[in-house]
């Protein structure tokens, strides 16, 4: 499997870039981040509350984000992003009623976007409605990013 291609470096140069690693050659990550959806002390799922689900390190790049719950989360939608853009990462839409499914979100100008020579502090906005509680209630969130070095 081709792990660049001399496209995607002229690409990279042409838009202002560097073959800097996180394109070409990059490395492919995955944070997880495992959430107990009754923890209401370390995270607030009510409609219209933002959770910090991870914080990436400069020069990362998201790929994709997956969610999995062992519960339905109804009617209630996700958005992944960051302070002031909540979907930058990942417009607001429904996890969905089949608990264990895994559901992905991701957005081409994410994946074709300006890295941050900053860490990166990734959002989850909840909507619609709350996510349900119980005591053995998770909820796992997978951000795949690539990353220099």
């Amino acid at each position: 499997m081709a792990q660049g291609t001399s496209i995607t470096y002229r690409n990279a140069v042409t838009n202002g870039g560097t073959n800097d690693g996180s394109a070409v050659d990059a490395n492919v990550r995955v944070y997880r981040a495992t959430i107990a959806l009754d923890d209401t002390v370390n995270f607030k799922g009510a409609s219209g509350d933002t959770d910090l689900i991870a914080r990436l390190p400069p020069g990362s790049r998201i790929k994709q984000i997956d969610v999995i719950s062992s519960v339905s989360l109804t009617t209630s939608t996700l958005a992944f992003g960051i302070a002031g853009t909540a979907a930058k990462f990942g417009a607001a839409k429904a996890y969905g009623v089949v608990p264990d499914t895994i559901v992905s979100w991701a957005t081409a100008s994410a994946q074709a976007g300006v890295m941050s020579n900053l860490p990166v502090d990734v959002l989850m906005t909840i909507g619609v409605a709350a996510l349900p509680t119980g005591a053995t209630n998770i909820m796992v969130v997978d951000i795949i990013y690539s990353a220099r070095g």
